[in-house]
């Protein structure tokens, strides 16, 4: 019961943060203001990957709200359907991985932009590794390993919206 409770803890902490992450911080609107200054291959590429960063951030909510569930509920960390949903949440994270990475193979990254795709490549591939950590620590119910993976995702949140700045402002 006590690693129940510090997993429940744990939980709550560290993905409070990511509860605060808002999809509607990735500014689109900025984008009109700005889209007569890009080419048409740029704004067909701002378009794809903000697409897939409110894609990722809506699947973070989505876990975030999941594992404040189990705060209530430490139960559910035993719950099998319950692990599967979380699950889910970070394989959406890994396809929008597989996009971006698509993108790319179809030489569809304007050459102004490559340096953000990679930053924005990178980060989400760190956003599934760290929702690998964080299925390890819900299946061994080990705080710390739950701790490490929610930390690595908030940095990880942090560094789509610096990228998806630069693009806007571009």
């Amino acid at each position: 019961m006590k690693k129940i409770f510090a997993i429940t803890f744990a939980t709550v902490l560290f993905f409070s943060g990511c509860a605060n992450v808002d999809q509607g911080r990735i500014q689109k609107n900025n984008v009109n203001s700005n889209i007569s200054e890009l080419t048409t291959a740029e704004q067909n590429y701002v378009t794809s990957v903000q697409e897939i960063f409110t894609t990722i951030i809506e699947e973070m909510n989505n876990i975030t709200s999941e594992l404040n569930k189990a705060t209530n509920a430490p139960s559910l960390y035993r719950n099998d359907e319950w692990k599967s949903d979380i699950e889910e949440g970070f394989k959406m994270a890994d396809k929008m991985a597989e996009q971006l990475e698509k993108l790319e193979e179809m030489n569809h990254v304007p050459s102004s932009f490559r340096s953000e795709h990679n930053v924005a490549l990178d980060t989400i591939i760190l956003i599934v590794d760290a929702g690998k950590k964080i299925i390890d620590g819900i299946n061994e119910i080990n705080p710390r390993t739950i701790r490490e993976g929610a930390s690595i995702i908030q940095d990880s949140i942090d560094f789509i919206h610096n990228v998806n700045n630069k693009l806007v402002q571009e």
